[in-house]
């Protein structure tokens, strides 16, 4: 486990996402704000998990920004002016670019297919004063407050899942902010870590090893893994047999797992 403020090497699998050579380049050597910086950069780091159709290129909606739980600490706690004003200033400076569609503000990289796109779908490019919107305060509440409140523990399980399964939106900020109210930080992250030994890269995985340790005790599911065995060595689970385990624990607390349906422990085809 990384010392609080360092940060743990990058594993040999690690994910990575296409970055244009001005973002390391004329980006860092222009922009002075960090907060601006912050946000120009997530963009980029949002925008290359997003899955790109013919002719249309990527972009990230305004409020998966402000949801956003690496940029939680842009600004105050509990006010996303601060990110408003970061895209602004991006916005100005023409890094990127941002218009309305569908009733939403969407976020695009400011180069030639994003110009391209805003031609052909005679989109209006929008200025830095229009995403300022309204302050955070004003937003209506979710749980028990909008976006990701600072700290190094909720900083925590939102790096762990994008390190070790990718980019998230919304609605599962959602379920990793609940996940980390209810279950101690080292479960979460020894979780994380299972689910990549065993290949599992999925919150599904992560959230049923948690829900074991928390129904059975986590020390009698470590038990009931060690009595199993592995090539005939006592002391050690086999990889099928872990994962199994933490499956059936979930499988017997819910009726199901998170992505079998009815018809699927009925025997039949969905």
């Amino acid at each position: 486990m990384a010392q609080p403020g360092r940060m743990e090497p990058l594993p040999r699998n690690a994910r990575r996402i296409p970055t244009p050579a001005a973002v390391l380049g004329e980006w860092l050597a222009e922009i002075d704000d960090l907060a601006e910086l912050k946000v120009a950069l997530r963009a980029v780091a949002l925008l290359g998990g997003e899955p790109t159709r013919r002719e249309v290129p990527p972009s990230v909606s305004l409020d998966d920004l402000l949801d956003d739980g690496v940029l939680s600490r842009v600004g105050r706690p509990g006010d996303d002016s601060g990110i408003r004003q970061a895209l602004g200033a991006c916005l100005a400076r023409g890094t990127l670019a941002a218009a309305q569609v569908g009733g939403e503000i969407r976020v695009w990289l400011n180069d030639e297919p994003c110009r391209r796109h805003f031609e052909k779908a005679q989109l209006s490019p929008l200025e830095p004063g229009d995403v300022l919107g309204t302050s955070f305060a004003e937003r209506p509440a979710i749980a028990d407050g909008p976006g990701i409140p600072a700290g190094p523990a909720r900083a925590n399980i939102f790096a762990l899942y994008e390190r070790h399964i990718g980019t998230f939106g919304h609605g599962m900020a959602e379920q990793l902010r609940a996940a980390e109210e209810e279950y101690p930080a080292s479960w979460i992250e020894e979780a994380f870590e299972i689910a990549v030994e065993q290949g599992a890269r999925s919150w599904s995985y992560v959230n049923a090893i948690l829900t074991a340790w928390q129904q059975q005790g986590k020390s009698a599911t470590r038990q009931q893994r060690e009595q199993r065995h592995d090539d005939g060595k006592p002391g050690h689970d086999s990889a099928p047999d872990r994962r199994t385990g933490y499956l059936e624990s979930y499988r017997r607390r819910y009726g199901r797992l998170p992505w079998e349906s009815d018809d699927t422990l009925d025997g039949t085809d969905g």
